[in-house]
């Protein structure tokens, strides 16, 4: 028993002295994806996309990794067509907010019409109001992911809302506010009534006042916290050449814009266009409070030829900058690449964060009680699941040795299809025909329902339309991915008849 004791001890404090903490948040069934995270003033909020029952779901954890309450259901279809996607979510000193895009029907023409939902939690994750429905006063027919930020009093819901006509396409960024009470709600500024925009819009409270940037016009805007309209348009530019892409050979994508209060920190997904320069890289940029770049020129992250770029977060902590981004290899496999950056826009680090499966990918980070906890979603387990990672000190590491591809040229196909009652899957695999192929068949909402074994030396195999426990299940799609041990390869889209 002593033994025992003195292990357990050195044990715990071995782990007080470890600087940063990996585990998983999340491993329920079918795939969990698209995660945030927020600092509520106690402890961390995640929430994620539960793609196998159409909800955002969510959970608390303190900054030693431990879960404060249950996985719970935020937001679901209610009454609506539904599903819910893509959350996000922001923290008053006395609750959270929980946003997500919604699909709240269908146009004329038989196409979704997309919305935004909005709901208050207390700290423990209790609801304090019903679910607002996000709509504007602008009749529109798509809106984009959202963004929710908090100022000193209310809470503020960012989106690219879109309409379009067989004679007119229009799309614009809008900022909606909402009261103490979470209900009544004011659109507070809109980009434009006439001009197209490409991709949705980035934010941040700065301690005083909202700050909106675009991704298409080299363009921001401040907004003030208040209930009161303040109008179209913007009113500063950046003044960069690398956002405006005078030539038109390149755009900017999704951005994310974090603050400490004295500057902001602007990471931007840069696309590049034409002729064997199709990729992605990175560029950052500090502004002043003023909104005006502190540095003479952006600074591009060009990590190779072979790797593209995506989804950055940043988040500001211990008087330096920490922002996460999504690197993709060309074998379809991605892991998680980190910079810290001083508040004069320097680089402290760079390596990556995170090479814990083939596809580990959709970083959020926030800061709060000393700690870092950057979350993802990761496919190690086959189901794409969402692990976290506590850190007081961004740790990297270099000279990534990247999986090798075991089946090049890897063709995936099924015969016949659409099926009625067995289909054959054909691997066609140039290398690793001496290892063994796990085969997964997913549903249309993304529920696992069988999973097959190609073993090594082996091209086929056959699926006769049932479940791991031997059911016919029902007519409908269903998506085949076939993964190895160490990398994900294909997938196909089969179509089961009855």
């Amino acid at each position: 028993m002593k033994k025992i004791v003195i292990t357990i001890l050195g044990m715990a404090f071995a782990l007080l002295r470890a600087s940063s903490l990996e585990f998983p948040i999340t491993t329920a069934t079918g795939d969990q994806r698209y995660p945030d995270v927020c600092w509520d003033g106690e402890a961390f909020w995640v929430v994620w996309q539960d793609d196998a029952q159409g909800t955002i779901r969510g959970i608390r954890v303190d900054d030693k990794g431990e879960f404060l309450t249950n996985e719970v259901e935020l937001l679901n279809k209610g009454t609506y067509p539904g599903p819910v996607r893509y959350p996000c979510l922001a923290a008053a000193p006395d609750r959270i907010a929980v946003e997500a895009r919604k699909m709240v029907g269908y146009d004329e023409f038989g196409n979704d019409v997309w919305g935004v939902v909005h709901r208050e939690f207390s700290r423990p994750g209790d609801s304090l109001y019903n679910t607002v429905g996000i709509v504007g006063s602008l009749e529109c027919l798509a809106i984009s992911a959202p963004i929710v930020m908090f100022g000193k009093e209310h809470f503020f819901s960012l989106f690219k809302a879109s309409h379009e006509t067989p004679e007119d396409f229009h799309a614009w960024s809008m900022c909606v506010g909402l009261d103490s009470t979470g209900s009544a709600q004011q659109d507070i500024w809109l980009s434009s009534t006439v001009h197209g925009e490409f991709e949705p819009s980035t934010g941040c409270w700065g301690g005083k006042r909202f700050l909106v940037i675009t991704s298409c016009w080299d363009s921001g805007v401040f907004l003030d916290d208040s209930m009161i309209i303040q109008g179209i348009g913007w009113n500063f530019q950046l003044g960069r050449d690398v956002y405006r892409n005078p030539n038109d050979d390149g755009c900017i994508k999704y951005q994310t814009l974090t603050s400490s209060k004295t500057n902001f920190f602007l990471a931007s997904e840069i696309w590049e266009m034409g002729v064997s320069k199709n990729k992605y890289k990175i560029g950052f940029d500090l502004l002043d409070s003023t909104g005006m770049p502190v540095k003479d020129s952006a600074t591009i992250a060009d990590l190779g030829d072979e790797i593209k770029l995506y989804s950055p977060d940043a988040a500001y902590g211990k008087e330096n900058f920490v922002c996460c981004w999504e690197n993709r290899f060309s074998n379809n496999t991605s892991h998680l690449y980190a910079i810290e950056v001083d508040t004069l826009g320097g680089i402290l680090k760079s390596g990556y964060v995170v090479q814990k499966s083939p596809v580990d990918k959709q970083p959020a980070i926030a800061f709060g009680g000393d700690k870092y906890l950057l979350v993802w979603t990761d496919n190690h387990e086959g189901n794409f699941n969402i692990y976290g990672k506590l850190f007081d000190t961004l740790e990297v590491f270099e000279g990534i040795e990247e999986t090798p591809e075991p089946f090049e040229e890897c063709v995936l196909k099924a015969s016949p299809n659409p099926f009625r009652d067995k289909v054959e899957l054909f691997f066609s695999r140039k290398g690793g025909e001496n290892q063994t192929m796990m085969v997964f068949i997913y549903d249309a909402l993304g529920r696992r329902v069988n999973a097959l074994e190609l073993k090594p030396g082996e091209e086929r195999i056959l699926w006769e339309g049932r479940d791991a426990g031997g059911r016919v299940i029902p007519a409908g799609v269903y998506f085949i991915q076939a993964l190895d041990s160490r990398n994900q390869l294909k997938t196909a889209k089969v179509v089961l008849v009855r």
